[in-house]
């Protein structure tokens, strides 16, 4: 089945060759890569899957999970960026494969529809003067599924936003492929524009959580680092960590 995801597959559609492993369960593609000898991880299911805030990630089988390490040579203060590049990487790939029109969460979550399709966890070790690894995991509800309910984000999938199936091994490969130029598009800051102008959470009300305060606003947009901009009373506050919650 061209659905059935395959290292073969995979690597049919890779522009630069990668070392993939493809595992039908693990506890967590980011674990499973850390100590791997390989550059991608995937696996069709998890089953401890987890997000950011160490939430759980619900990774049942006909999902994809993806991890995949490297070691960047960019300055440690554009290592934030990458959580945001990979946004953008993940939703032209769905956008090539599918047609659909993906919107950016802030800062790590994929919406269609207004629903949660994908979401990203980024781990970084740093040593003490450079940087170790970085691993970017990547969970996609692809098949239809009966999700439970979340009080954060109501998910949906790929297949039920286009009514099919799609070719998992393609959509993996053109993630990869968009992830290729991640530390040029970085230093040119050329992945901000389309970050900008497919951001999901442009005027609407959110609460804001940030060093232990509550904020209630509404979103006046990203700046040109990304961060959150939140009109509150009157006032346009800048948060470039926090967590944000649609109201």
């Amino acid at each position: 089945m061209v659905n059935e995801i395959s290292e073969t597959l995979i690597l049919k559609h890779l522009k630069v060759p990668r070392k993939v492993a493809v595992f039908e369960e693990v506890f967590s593609t980011n674990d499973t890569i850390k100590d791997s000898e390989f550059d991608v991880v995937v696996a069709k299911s998890q089953t401890g899957g987890r997000g950011t805030n160490n939430r759980s990630f619900y990774s049942p089988n006909g999902g994809i999970y993806l991890s995949l390490k490297f070691k960047p040579t960019l300055p440690l203060s554009d290592l934030s960026f990458i959580t945001p590049f990979t946004a953008v990487a993940l939703s032209k790939a769905i956008e090539k494969v599918t047609g659909l029109k993906p919107k950016i969460k802030w800062v790590n979550d994929i919406y269609l529809s207004g629903k949660k399709v994908a979401g990203i966890l980024t781990e970084t070790k740093i040593l003490s003067d450079s940087i170790g690894y970085v691993i970017v995991g990547v969970g996609i509800n692809c098949d239809r599924q009966n999700f439970p309910k979340f009080n954060l984000n109501t998910p949906t999938s790929i297949e039920e936003e286009l009514g099919y199936k799609i070719d998992k091994n393609r959509l993996i490969a053109e993630f990869l492929n968009e992830f290729d130029g991640v530390e040029s598009s970085i230093l040119k800051r050329d992945f901000i524009p389309y970050y900008k102008d497919n951001f999901y959470l442009l005027d609407r009300a959110v609460k804001v959580v940030s060093g232990g305060k509550e904020y209630l606003g509404v979103v006046a947009g990203a700046s040109d680092n990304l961060a959150i901009l939140v009109k509150v009373e009157n006032k346009i506050l800048s948060f470039i960590s926090a967590d944000v919650t649609v109201l």
